[in-house]
């Protein structure tokens, strides 16, 4: 059974402003390497919450974030119709989040120093991180480890600029330029470039290897 969409939507946008926080103090952390490992590690947990709310005809991972909802669509396990109301209210939670820790300034410390990525840098990052995201999201929402989803994260979170680290959730990418992390052109590319490669790479993976996506 289905939970209704009111409650699933309120898990969106939960979910979206909880990741959207903990991105942004991550990236306030004393290095690199903490940053990566509070991304990864605040996703994995939400992704366990996320498909423990799962059922036969519905996953629940699509309410955690965008991008996975996409692929998850493509193959049946969640609604295209409720993909744009479930994108609003996530991108609505990342934008408050954000212009919440912009509003508290140096009260939260000093963010990593990192330069602002590069197009090529935005364009390589956005299409390594959708097609492990497409990959990983439908084999979590089949018999694989929850863990798995730490991968597009950990990979964005290694590329040249670390503030990247947050382009594997296009909500959290706006909620992170509202918070003033990252300018808003490459915000705005990063997040529709990673549900464009992500629909991308779900559909192909549905062609080549259906088992993996049922």
């Amino acid at each position: 059974m289905i939970a209704p969409l009111g409650r699933r939507l309120l898990m969106a946008g939960t979910t979206s402003f909880v990741l959207t926080i903990a991105a942004i103090l991550a990236l306030h952390a004393a290095s690199s390497v903490l940053t990566v490992a509070a991304v990864a590690a605040t996703t994995v947990l939400l992704a366990w919450f996320g498909h423990s709310a799962s059922s036969a005809e519905h996953s629940g991972l699509a309410e955690v974030n965008a991008a996975w909802a996409l692929p998850l669509a493509l193959v049946g396990r969640a609604r295209f119709g409720e993909f744009l109301p479930t994108l609003v209210v996530q991108l609505g939670a990342a934008l408050v989040a954000g212009f919440g820790a912009s509003a508290l300034g140096p009260r939260i410390g000093e963010p990593l120093l990192f330069a602002d990525p590069t197009f090529w840098h935005v364009g390589l990052i956005t299409l390594l991180t959708g097609v492990l995201t497409a990959w990983v999201v439908l084999a979590v929402d089949g018999a694989a480890s929850e863990a798995l989803i730490a991968v597009p994260a950990i990979a964005a979170g290694s590329g040249p600029s670390i503030v990247l680290v947050i382009a594997a959730n296009p909500a959290v990418t706006l909620g992170a330029a509202a918070g003033g992390l990252l300018p808003w052109t490459i915000a705005a590319i990063t997040a529709v470039g990673l549900l464009a490669v992500t629909a991308a790479a779900a559909f192909a993976i549905s062609l080549v290897a259906p088992e993996t996506s049922s």
